[in-house]
């Protein structure tokens, strides 16, 4: 038996992942059908999922992680922004050292980068 249909338990095909709306079927999708002629759109529908996603959870780590998975997607520039803006604040409400040295090490020249050098020295 083939799950074709999509609403089968199987994210086989276009209109069946469309119907789940979900990133797991858009993955599924592109892992077996990855040169499909609407496999830029299941890719976009998944970059939007996962960036909103990490913005439910808005964590550092977690927009890290959507950064990770879409290097070039299209919510980069705002989960750029996001992980660095918290991961200072977590360094900054930590008031520890070590974690400016690690903030300073994953943003070496990011907008809060004087500010962690600036709390380490002190």
């Amino acid at each position: 038996m083939v799950l074709a249909l999509g609403g089968c338990g199987g994210a086989l095909n276009y209109r069946g992942v469309l119907a789940q709306n979900s990133p797991a079927a858009y993955r599924e999708f592109l892992f077996r059908n990855p040169n499909h002629p609407k496999a830029n759109e299941i890719r976009r529908l998944l970059d939007d999922a996962d960036f909103r996603a990490a913005s439910q959870i808005h964590t550092s780590p977690a927009y890290r992680r959507y950064l990770e998975q879409h290097p070039s997607g299209h919510n980069v520039r705002q989960a750029a922004f996001w992980s660095e803006r918290l991961a200072y604040y977590d360094a900054l409400s930590q008031m520890n050292p070590e974690q400016f040295r690690n903030f300073l090490k994953r943003f070496p020249k990011g907008r809060y980068a004087s500010e962690a050098q600036e709390k380490l020295q002190r």
